[in-house]
């Protein structure tokens, strides 16, 4: 359980603590973002060459392949959540 801000933010019982289920939910980049996820063109290989600041063919390899199994991570209030 965690603090719920929603419940705590305006309690009028001090002696309260609202407490609610946190889920933290992860989503692969791909899965969210299709458009963006082509690894290894052009465009990223460009992108890996600017953030690493190096030519090297094994970092920017290493920063391609990061960035093809980059995830989102969400965090969800169980009261938020709804049922379909």
């Amino acid at each position: 359980m965690h603090i719920y801000p929603d419940a705590n933010a305006h309690r009028q019982d001090e002696d309260r603590i609202v407490g609610e289920t946190l889920y933290t939910v992860s989503f692969a980049r791909a899965a969210l973002f299709p458009q963006r996820a082509s690894c290894g063109d052009g465009a990223e290989t460009a992108s890996a060459k600017k953030i690493l600041k190096s030519e090297s063919t094994n970092q920017e390899d290493r920063v391609i392949k990061e960035s093809c199994e980059d995830r989102v991570f969400v965090d969800l209030w169980e009261p938020y959540l709804t049922h379909d």
